[in-house]
Parts: structure tokens; sequence; C-alpha cells
């Protein structure tokens, strides 16, 4: 049997990016999850500290996969 490896994800989020709101998208993301065998985290980037905050989280939790959402394409 083949077992599913535990991946650790980190959902960076642009809220200011497009003009459009991104309430929605960690709900439909911890929606997708919830009955995954991964971990899911976030962080809501703020546009001026961002390079500093990522590079610290990433240091820090060691995330498997980052996935950024929103951008302005």
């Amino acid at each position: 049997m083949k077992t599913e490896q535990k991946l650790r994800f980190l959902i960076a989020i642009n809220p200011a990016s497009g003009g459009t709101d991104k309430s929605d998208w960690k709900t439909d993301i911890d929606t997708f999850f919830e009955n995954s065998p991964h971990t899911v985290d976030f962080l809501e980037l703020d546009g001026k500290t961002d390079d500093k905050r990522l590079k610290a989280y990433i240091k820090d939790k060691n995330p498997s996969r980052v996935v950024a959402v929103g951008g302005d394409g």
C-alpha cells in the first residue's frame, strides 16, 4: 500500500492585488484541504515587508510548497 506524503503548504495571499476581495480564497483553500493529510498555513502580504516576512516564515516553518494567491497577472 502506498503511503501519501504529508506536505506543509504556505499560501501567500496578496489581498490588495487586482482590486478584488480575496477573503473567500482562504475559506475555499481550507475547504479543499479539509480531509487532506496536508498542513496549510497562510501569510497575508502587505506589500511593504513581504520579502522579509516571507523569508523568515520559510526559514522558520520550512514549508514543502509555497503558493502565491492573488496578483495582477
